[in-house]
């Protein structure tokens, strides 16, 4: 059996999503502004992806760089035996894993 999508298939699927797209970014943006409440002020978080005066994000995905000086999160703890590259200071390294 062949699994595959068919291309009109996908095609239709974008359209859709193309009729709703003000709606979802405007979801995105409300969550990540959920995000940026949530963490001001909270240790050792340097910036956070915000909006760029000449940019619109829709923030599809969301990042944060922590400071030198942060302890290693439980989740990046764990992400260190399967990625050796990713050791301290583990936020430099993370970039690889994001490609």
């Amino acid at each position: 059996m062949n699994a595959r999508q068919s291309p009109l298939l996908d095609a239709d699927i974008g359209l859709a999503q193309l009729e709703r797209i003000d709606e979802m970014v405007e979801a995105k943006r409300r969550i990540f502004s959920w995000y940026e409440e949530g963490l001001d002020g909270v240790p050792h978080i340097r910036s956070i992806n915000r909006e760029r005066p000449w940019a619109r994000s829709i923030y599809w995905m969301s990042s944060i760089e922590l400071s030198e000086d942060s302890p290693t999160p439980p989740a990046m703890a764990m992400l260190i035996p399967i990625f050796p590259a990713a050791t301290a200071p583990w936020n430099a390294n993370m970039i690889g894993l994001n490609n």
